[in-house]
Parts: structure tokens; C-alpha cells; sequence
């Protein structure tokens, strides 16, 4: 999913999927159920992201992601 962005537009993405996730797992706590694991999920990447940005990772960043995402179709195709 990650696949084409660079650093900066992961980082509000993934923002923007924390939120998403938030309102799911409040409307799910108030039905009485939720797990809150994805916004633990989301939030550690939020921290991983934002480290690599201080650090100026751009170029790890873009590595990671072409490999994972070769991964990801290698899986799928088997």
C-alpha cells in the first residue's frame, strides 16, 4: 500500500489510517467489542516513520519498500 510514496506522504497516510482506526474502535468499544491492536500497529509505524524522517532515511525509506513490496508479490504468487 506504501508502494509509490516517499517518506513524507507515508508519514500522513498512515496518519490519516490511525484516525480512520480510532473512530472504528471507539464506535466498536461503544457496541461493546474492539481490540485496540491496529492502533497500536499504526502507531508504532507513526514512531518508526517520523524517526526515519529526523534521520533523513528518504533513501532506506524507498529501499524498504521496493523489498518488501517484492516480497509481497512473491507470497501472493505462490
Amino acid at each position: 500500500m506504501l508502494a509509490g510514496h516517499d517518506l513524507d506522504s507515508t508519514g500522513a497516510a498512515v496518519e490519516r489510517w490511525w484516525r480512520t482506526e480510532q473512530k472504528a474502535f471507539a464506535i466498536a468499544r461503544a457496541l461493546g467489542g474492539g481490540n485496540r491492536l491496529s492502533l497500536d500497529v499504526l502507531h508504532d509505524l507513526q514512531l518508526i516513520l517520523r524517526r526515519m524522517r529526523v534521520k533523513r532515511m528518504e533513501k532506506e525509506f524507498a529501499q524498504l519498500v521496493e523489498t518488501l513490496g517484492r516480497r509481497s508479490v512473491g507470497v501472493a504468487a505462490e
